[in-house]
């Protein structure tokens, strides 16, 4: 009888490269340890998507505009981004003390379709780096693959390089500066439809409350 009523079936599931590698997988695990009868299919992105007409029941964003209709969104956490480079690379070069002397160095960057303009922020202002001069390429990851070796400077999600900074494959620049307006948010998106099936409605409360801690409530609104 239980077993009727426990969700089922196959969640379709978008999500940035770089939350699925680094927070996605706990919820998804523990999910399924409580509901068997459930499958995943997930799709990783660093571009933009469109969540309804991908046909997803579920969509992770890491702050990026999503080209679709008006979106139920609810907050989980931030992710922030650091500017690294490997140490071979800052030994053949001058390691930059301030934001405008990035012009000089080779520049890792993400082509996604938006502004390719690294911004940093202190408290003598704002100042804008154009990361023309470099590597662009179309994924995060590759973008740490060629940080790795030593190609050039580049801004990533700082999850997506923890491990080369704690073992000292790349190290941070930049420090003092905040990058790109300062931590991004985490959100979980659905179509704002009223009839959500058990399934999604199940999984979204479920991952919601992962990151629920007693003090902080988290946020349900609409975005666009």
């Amino acid at each position: 009888m239980q077993a009727t009523r426990d969700p089922s079936g196959t969640l379709r599931i978008a999500a940035p490269m770089t939350f699925a590698v680094s927070g996605l997988g706990e919820p998804l695990a523990a999910y399924r340890t409580l509901h068997p009868r459930i499958d995943f299919d997930v799709m990783t992105f660093d571009t933009h998507i469109d969540m309804v007409e991908g046909g997803y029941d579920v969509c992770f964003s890491d702050g990026r505009r999503f080209a679709s209709a008006t979106l139920v969104s609810r907050r989980l956490t931030n992710i922030e981004d650091v500017v690294v480079a490997s140490p071979a690379y800052l030994a053949r070069h001058d390691a930059p003390r301030d934001p405008s002397a990035l012009g000089g160095h080779s520049l890792l960057a993400v082509s996604d379709g938006s502004s390719r303009t690294w911004e940093f922020s202190d408290a003598n202002g704002v100042y804008r780096v154009c990361t023309g001069r470099g590597v662009s390429v179309s994924s995060s990851s590759m973008v740490r693959v060629a940080a790795l070796n030593h190609i050039g400077i580049a801004l990533l999600p700082a999850p997506l390089v923890a491990n080369d900074l704690a073992h000292g494959t790349l190290v941070r620049v930049l420090e003092q500066f905040d990058v790109n307006g300062g931590p991004r948010e985490i959100s979980m998106l659905d179509s704002g439809r009223t009839n959500l099936s058990r399934k999604v409605r199940s999984f979204f409360d479920f991952t919601v409350s992962q990151y629920r801690t007693p003090d902080k409530t988290v946020a349900l609104r609409a975005v666009a």
